[in-house]
């Protein structure tokens, strides 16, 4: 399957050579090859790309703790009507 922007062939043009290296270096191009994982360490492994990935979104997505008292005054601070 051809990405979106490979796709610079005109209507009822057949696949060429050309259009399959360009849609591999746009691929390659796009690839992350290097990252730093979070104790500084560059890491190169494509297994270990993506475990650093998705220990730093679990880290900024994981919940917030909240504070109950805080949520009771926020609810006793709003109006619990919308005026018109």
């Amino acid at each position: 399957m051809l990405d979106n922007n490979a796709q610079d062939k005109t209507e009822g043009e057949e696949l060429s050579f050309f259009h399959i290296l360009k849609m591999v270096k746009r691929r390659e191009t796009r690839a992350i090859r290097r990252i730093l994982d979070t104790q500084g360490n560059i890491v190169t492994s494509n297994h270990d790309v993506l475990n650093t990935f998705v220990i730093n979104l679990r880290r900024i997505y994981q919940p917030i703790e909240i504070e109950e008292t805080f949520v009771t005054t926020l609810q006793g601070a709003l109006p619990h009507t919308c005026p018109t």
